[in-house]
């Protein structure tokens, strides 16, 4: 009897850690990797390119599109300036479309959509922004990564509310201060 106990506690805890992604779901390095992966890929495609700024000559808004070589990756913005009110509106798309990350193998599918608005008159601090990250992985661990960072986001909690595999997920706290760190540094946040 107590055999048969032991054999269905071990059961209910391998079933539980697996089904919340624990010891066979993404560990923390996976996850961050893979973020780490989709910024860098955005990163790889410019905003904006010189010629991009005559479009502002005749008009206080901007459409600009870039990809990247194999246009795996793209960046659709608008910006928009009021010159009077001093006031930028910056909205974008970066799209992955089958995109395989040297580093990792994996392919990244997804979105991640952005906005920054605010005031660009000196010492002015009510810029906002927004990042929505929704993105889909083959090849690993992590098949899909979906969170939102905005104005309710709290940089003292460290991270935002993260769904990976459809399921919330907790990083270790310098795990992903680590991370955000690495966003900032690459002027994503």
């Amino acid at each position: 009897m107590k055999r048969l106990i032991a054999v269905v506690l071990a059961g209910f805890v391998i079933s539980a850690t697996v089904n919340c992604s624990g010891l066979f779901g993404p560990s923390d390095e996976d996850v961050k990797n893979a973020i780490d992966a989709a910024v860098k890929g955005m990163m790889t495609v410019p905003f904006s390119e010189k010629l991009d700024a005559d479009q502002f000559r005749y008009s206080n808004t901007a459409d600009l599109y870039d990809a990247n070589a194999d246009e795996t990756i793209t960046q659709d913005v608008t910006v928009s300036l009021d010159t009077e009110a001093r006031y930028l509106t910056f909205e974008g798309i970066c799209s992955f479309y089958d995109f395989v990350d040297a580093a990792s193998g994996n392919t990244i599918n997804g979105q991640i959509n952005y906005q920054f608005e605010g005031s660009i008159k000196k010492g002015a601090n009510d810029f906002q922004m927004v990042f929505e990250f929704d993105l889909a992985f083959a090849g690993g661990k992590v098949e899909s990564i979906a969170f939102t960072i905005d104005e309710n986001f709290d940089q003292s909690e460290n991270q935002p509310e993260i769904l990976v595999n459809g399921n919330a997920y907790q990083f270790k706290e310098d795990v992903m201060r680590n991370t955000f760190r690495t966003m900032r540094s690459m002027n994503i946040l």
